[in-house]
């Protein structure tokens, strides 16, 4: 008889869980439970259509119609948690960000031997809203709940040292797919595109002023593409000097339309001054997409320089303006074999073996206390 994982999802993770979830239910069987917010949701309930009618998968949707910090919400882990302790998990895998109504009641609901409580940040960082507030919650949450799984080597190394006793178990995030591409790609430019909600710690001005330097020192071969939901655009729209250059699409993407975004565009840009672990990278390890990243720890993890892609000084526009300028003229006979380079790496260490090996590895221990 399989055993039983109690699985818990907020909307901002599903992208983690949602591939990995079927690949396991040879071994086990998953109560999935699904907490989507009521506006401004990343998925709805039409991207779990697939899952319907599988063997060993429950999926439990939960929609939420309060703000994350709203006392309120209390009510809604309440109910949430009793259900779950009634379906008699052997094992509970929260892949939740600890506020304080949800530690609350899953410090009161679970037991902290069989629970696993998933850790995407090593330590409350300068990107936080509420810094304060945070590093008391994590504090308290995780010298609680000890069993964790992180999911970048870096932050793993930030977490282990600030709780040495708990167990952590470091599972790369797995490549994200969104379905098949339909467009090609426009040899005619290189293009470099970025794509997401557009925050201060993306630093999406850096890329801007850096193709701006490109195209003045005579690249004009060039387009950017910026994709995202953004509350002050007019802060990045002050410096777009040459529009001809610039292909903006202001607003929140579709899931449906990433495939495309990612097939039709040359390199993924992500000049983050501040990263943990990335979805949008994992997103173009399954398109086959290099990658110019900032040199933050969170992203030299995983790119290797010429190998998967590029990485530049972070918030260094000279640099990042190098790495386009010699991407560009090295264009024609590097793309493919960068590409190819790309694929084998990615095969080697994100294939579906590697990573649900991992999380097998993980359950078993846990199950069977060791």
């Amino acid at each position: 008889m399989k055993k039983k994982i109690i699985w818990v999802t907020p909307d901002y993770f599903i992208d983690c869980d949602i591939d990995i979830i079927p690949k396991l239910l040879e071994k086990y069987d998953i109560y999935w439970t699904v907490m989507i917010p009521s506006k401004d949701a990343r998925y709805n309930r039409a991207d779990f259509e697939k899952f319907n009618g599988i063997d060993g998968l429950s999926v439990n949707y939960i929609f939420c119609k309060y703000r994350y910090r709203d006392p309120r919400y209390l009510f809604t882990y309440f109910a949430v948690f009793f259900n779950l302790i009634k379906q008699k998990g052997d094992l509970y895998y929260l892949n939740y960000v600890p506020t304080p109504y949800f530690s609350i009641l899953a410090i009161l609901f679970f037991n902290r031997k069989k629970t696993i409580l998933t850790a995407h940040q090593g330590e409350v960082h300068s990107g936080f809203n509420l810094q304060l507030i945070y590093r008391v919650v994590y504090s308290i949450t995780y010298n609680w709940f000890r069993i964790n799984n992180l999911f970048s080597l870096s932050q793993s190394k930030l977490f282990q040292n600030k709780y040495p006793s708990n167990k952590v178990f470091m599972i790369p995030l797995a490549l994200k797919s969104f379905g098949k591409a339909t467009l090609p790609k426009d040899n005619n430019v290189v293009s470099f595109f970025t794509f997401g909600s557009i925050r201060p710690k993306k630093n999406i001005d850096l890329l801007i002023d850096a193709a701006c330097l490109v195209y003045e020192k005579g690249f004009e071969s060039i387009r950017v593409v910026i994709a995202g939901a953004c509350e002050n655009w007019d802060f990045y729209q002050k410096r777009i000097k040459y529009p001809e250059i610039f292909d903006l699409n202001i607003r929140a993407i579709d899931n449906s339309e990433i495939p495309n975004l990612f097939s039709e565009n040359h390199y993924l840009v992500l000049p983050y001054t501040v990263v943990t672990q990335s979805g949008p990278l994992k997103i173009a390890f399954n398109y086959n997409v290099p990658v110019i990243a900032s040199d933050q720890p969170g992203f030299s993890d995983e790119i290797i320089d010429g190998v998967n892609g590029y990485l530049f000084k972070t918030g260094d526009v000279k640099d990042l303006s190098r790495v386009l300028i010699n991407v560009i003229q090295t264009h024609n006979e590097n793309y493919e074999r960068l590409r190819i380079s790309q694929d084998k790496w990615v095969q080697d260490m994100y294939s579906d073996d590697v990573i649900l090996n991992k999380y097998v590895e993980m359950f078993e221990k846990i199950m069977l206390n060791k």
